[in-house]
């Protein structure tokens, strides 16, 4: 199941009501039991990050997508691997410190949740103060080599909802209907249980009654005792209702996100590293209760989502015309993820289709009955291997179809077991496989070296951050310690780099992040044809190689790079 990751519990997934306070420092996550070998490596690139000022050696240059790929103004296909950020109910909040502890990983990507109900405080109202917080760690991450993509982050879709946020409760309210209001028959949560109300519950009128009010319930216990857990409120006729009232545009809902985005897009178009405006974060089916075929495979995506996103598109088109959309399928658990997309055509022509892959059996944030033995676990991390390659697939063919980049915008959300160390790995080494870009679910990143994060080690791993060309294979082996990475060269432009990198000679270079933890040391390379490339550069502090593209080097010639351990 889709949702937003690991944070059932520290938000109560109660109906959300209470204002949003400045994010708390980022706790570290628990340190493992012994401190892993990698540690000072990653360390002296962690702690060099921390000390050096937040600024990348270049400016990111605007991405786009093109031909299925992410590339820059030269027609340089980049990769990016990173993380979420998701801040529910909080003002964004992440140090400088913190940023540095991203690029340590080499990583030069976060997807960055914000929260429509929290910028719309009122109908028309919106609230600029949190926002410049937002744009304030927006230029921060970019400043640090990060590309930025806007997540509007809903999960259970509104305050209305036991924790919920992403859309306002005065947009988040079901169609109109007495049924849905405080004490009628179908008020949330049912059919999942009898609804509990206080005297501070949240209500907002009826559109069209006063005496009506939808109001959030304040016992939200025997909902995330259900088998899904908080997520088990997306089967309320209540949020499909809601749900349904945005893609039909009732009482102006899709007129107002549209002006959400607009305003939002006004602010962040002339920043190159935003690399992307993520519509909605896993959008519901819908109002299944009333249409029982929105279950169907591919209907919602066809008749609710391609026309939403058309629209946001277009509005975000109005004020920026460079940077992508991106798009995800509705949500509807992991068995969804496994058949094709409804969509029969792209937002538009720069658009990325983001996608999420689950291992629920393994999952931290889903309930698990039954025996969690070690002999059961790593049962289950077969079955989800086998299940994650087909969805990864499916989604694959996806992409292919739209002709449109796909990124993996979420995985993991699983705590530190052998075989969830498995499973990050495995999911790794199968995006390198497929040329995707990632963003894990979810790190918050630790700045005291006694308390790393536990996942450093396996997804701060080497990968080619840009090509001056179109990757057509890589590979990194983790125990061979060795990489490969084959591209099709696109012609040197000098007059366009000198103007982009404001070089004193013009240069076109392959940049990947080579760590000296994974390599033992300073990595040994080579590449052919041996007249391609030129001038290694290797960066200890960074873990940055570049090699230069030779200017007589033809588009579309082949070119293969190696790299290995240290001798």
């Amino acid at each position: 199941v889709a949702s937003s990751r690991g944070h059932a519990e520290a938000t109560g997934r109660t109906a959300g009501l209470s204002p949003a306070p400045l994010a708390p420092p980022l706790e570290p996550d628990p340190m493992p039991a012994q401190r892993p070998l990698w540690l000072g490596g990653l360390l002296t690139v962690a702690v060099a990050c921390l000390l050096s000022p937040l600024a990348s050696s270049a400016p990111l240059p605007q991405l786009s997508a093109r031909n299925g790929r992410l590339v820059d103004d030269q027609g340089h296909e980049v990769l990016l691997r990173g993380t979420s950020c998701d801040f529910n109910f909080q003002a964004p909040h992440m140090t400088d410190a913190e940023i540095g502890v991203l690029a340590g990983l080499g990583w030069n990507f976060v997807r960055l949740g914000f929260h429509w109900h929290l910028y719309e405080v009122a109908p028309g109202q919106f609230n600029s103060t949190y926002f410049a917080l937002v744009e304030d760690l927006v230029r921060r991450l970019g400043e640090g080599g990060m590309y930025v993509l806007m997540d509007m982050h809903q999960d259970n879709w509104s305050p209305l909802y036991c924790g919920g946020h992403g859309i306002p409760a005065f947009y988040g309210m079901p169609l109109d209907g007495r049924d849905f209001w405080r004490g009628g028959a179908q008020a949330y949560p049912w059919p999942l249980a009898t609804p509990t109300y206080d005297s501070n519950a949240l209500c907002v009128e009826s559109p069209t009654n006063s005496s009506g009010r939808y109001c959030a319930v304040s016992d939200c216990s025997n909902v995330s005792a259900t088998p899904l857990g908080w997520a088990s409120t997306y089967a309320t006729a209540a949020v499909g209702s809601a749900a349904q009232r945005l893609y039909n545009n009732a009482g102006g809902a899709q007129d107002a996100f549209a002006e959400f985005w607009v305003r939002t897009v006004q602010q962040l178009a002339s920043l190159p590293f935003v690399v992307g405006y993520g519509v909605v974060n896993e959008p519901w089916l819908g109002d299944i209760w009333e249409d029982p075929t929105l279950l169907l495979p591919g209907q919602s995506d066809k008749r609710n989502l391609q026309p939403l996103y058309k629209r946001i598109a277009s509005a975000v088109r109005t004020v920026d015309a460079a940077t992508p959309v991106w798009f995800e399928p509705a949500t509807g658990g992991n068995i969804l993820d496994a058949l094709p997309a409804g969509f029969t055509e792209r937002p538009d022509a720069n658009s990325v289709l983001g996608y999420h892959i689950y291992c629920p059996s393994l999952q931290s944030d889903l309930p698990h009955p039954g025996s969690r033995n070690d002999t059961k676990l790593w049962e289950q991390f077969e079955l989800c291997v086998a299940m994650n390659g087909a969805q990864f697939d499916v989604r694959d063919a996806d992409a292919d179809r739209l002709q449109v980049p796909g990124v993996l915008t979420e995985f993991g959300s699983v705590n530190q077991l052998p075989q969830t160390e498995a499973l990050l790995q495995w999911t790794a080494d199968e995006m390198d496989r497929r040329l995707r870009g990632w963003a894990y679910w979810l790190l918050h990143p630790s700045t005291d070296p006694a308390h790393p994060n536990w996942e450093a080690p396996i997804l701060g791993r080497p990968f080619p951050h840009s090509v001056p060309g179109k990757i057509d294979r890589f590979n990194w082996n983790e125990t061979l310690r060795t990489l490969s990475l084959d591209f099709q060269a696109r012609a040197w432009t000098s007059e366009a780099q000198t103007k982009l990198r404001g070089a004193t000679e013009a240069v076109d270079v392959a940049a990947i992040f080579a760590p000296t933890s994974k390599f033992g040391g300073t990595p040994q390379w080579s590449w052919t044809p041996l007249d391609a490339l030129s001038n290694p550069v290797h960066n200890a502090t960074t873990g940055m190689l570049t090699l230069e593209l030779s200017p007589d080097v033809e588009t579309g010639t082949n070119v293969s790079i190696a790299l290995s351990a240290h001798a």
